[in-house]
């Protein structure tokens, strides 16, 4: 049993040794002191994102035990998208059981949305459209309006109506049957969806700009970062023509080989270009056609990042340090990652101190020829573990069936 022990012991520590001899961490991040208990959220500059794997994956919080803490990253969009009702004017009629809506917007729709008050009573009701609420035409027919019972939240519930496309200026609802005792449709309208562009950017440092005027009539832009940004937007104007319409596209890289990220046409009424991107990359190509006409100038070509935080519960009275830059690891997973809607909105902003580029690991740690011969001395290790058990295995076995035998 020491035997197996022993070995036990030596091939973790084996193990452990190789583990570490795989995980480096170019840069360390020191954070500012923790005043409380609670969630902290770090803004990750341009410049961490540019170190960092495209999604993260090598970002570590650790203290100074070396303990890892849990995070979140929050990313944020390139437009907010909402949407709400648009309510329509509505007016009862002399018949209680007729209400109709005014779609004063003028815009066309597939689809009504009714509140009403509750009721555990079922109604049938016809929907019609007019454009002078006088002459009605039928949309849709026998619609059944009731009451979901597993939502009891409330003292209204929320219908939606879908029929074919149609703009007309007045919708009408109309309950079926001569005695039936009409809902109560307190309000109406329809689903708007708006999207508002993002305009909280983080700025890239400037590239340096090499251009090209080729003899095959194009002029060749090398936009050439001094790291692998993040770029999610980019904005450029040219210059050098009163008047001009030119077709463009842009790769990710140093030729036209490149993946193409856009293309289009940009004109002299333009005063910049704004293109949408989510691409990691240190160099761009733009590459613009300009036929038989003079080339033209560049004038700016400014880079952005999306914001970009990590979230984490800190306790107080302790130092807390961020690694990254390592390519080699994956991602972690965390029980947090289940909380996120709900630990974002009461969180503390956490400065970043310094950041500075850790020493390199050992030679014998990062050569390849020393990463092999630690893999292979742990699998003849384990190989010569695996024999000795079923050495000592068959030894047992003999013994026992001896000593049978000579009971017998």
């Amino acid at each position: 049993m020491y035997s197996y022990g022993f070995f036990l012991v030596v091939i973790s520590s084996m193990l452990c040794q190789y583990s570490a001899a795989q995980q480096s961490f170019r840069y360390k991040a020191s954070l500012d002191s923790v005043a409380q208990d609670g969630f902290y959220t770090i803004h990750l500059s341009s410049t961490i994102v540019a170190e960092c794997q495209p999604q993260f994956e090598d970002i570590r919080v650790k203290d100074n035990a070396g303990n890892d803490i849990p995070y979140i990253i929050k990313k944020q969009p390139t437009a907010s998208v909402a949407t709400d009702v648009d309510t329509f004017p509505l007016t009862q009629t002399n018949n209680p059981g007729k209400v109709v809506l005014q779609n004063s917007s003028g815009i066309g729709t597939k689809q009504l949305v009714l509140f009403i008050k509750n009721s555990a009573a079922i109604r049938t009701v016809t929907l019609s459209g007019s454009d002078d609420a006088v002459h009605w035409f039928a949309i849709k027919e026998n619609i059944v309006l009731a009451k979901d019972d597993d939502n009891d939240a409330g003292t209204s519930f929320i219908q939606t109506i879908h029929f074919p496309y149609c703009k007309y200026g007045y919708f009408q609802v109309s309950m079926q049957g001569k005695d039936a005792l009409p809902l109560n449709i307190f309000k109406g309208g329809v689903y708007r969806t708006t999207s508002t562009p993002n305009r909280n950017f983080d700025v890239i440092p400037q590239p340096k700009i090499v251009q090209h005027d080729s003899s095959d009539k194009k002029s060749y832009f090398r936009l050439q970062f001094d790291n692998n940004y993040r770029i999610d937007q980019l904005q450029f104007s040219l210059s050098g023509a009163k008047f001009f319409n030119r077709a463009f596209t842009l790769y990710n890289g140093n030729t036209t080989n490149d993946a193409m990220l856009a293309t289009g046409k940009i004109t002299s009424g333009d005063i910049s270009l704004t293109l949408h991107l989510q691409v990691k990359a240190n160099t761009l190509l733009l590459v613009i056609n300009n036929l038989d006409n003079a080339p033209l100038t560049l004038r700016r070509a400014t880079a952005f990042q999306l914001p970009v935080d990590l979230i984490a519960y800190l306790d107080a009275g302790k130092n807390y340090n961020l690694f990254f830059g390592d390519s080699t690891l994956q991602a972690p997973v965390y029980d947090l990652q289940y909380f996120r809607d709900s630990i974002q909105a009461n969180v503390r902003p956490l400065a970043i101190k310094t950041i500075e580029k850790t020493a390199p690991p050992a030679k014998v740690q990062t050569s390849t020829h020393f990463s092999g011969w630690l893999l292979w001395s742990i699998i003849i290790a384990v190989l010569l573990l695996l024999i000795y058990f079923s050495y000592t295995l068959l030894k047992d076995i003999n013994r026992k069936t001896t000593n049978t035998d000579a009971h017998l």
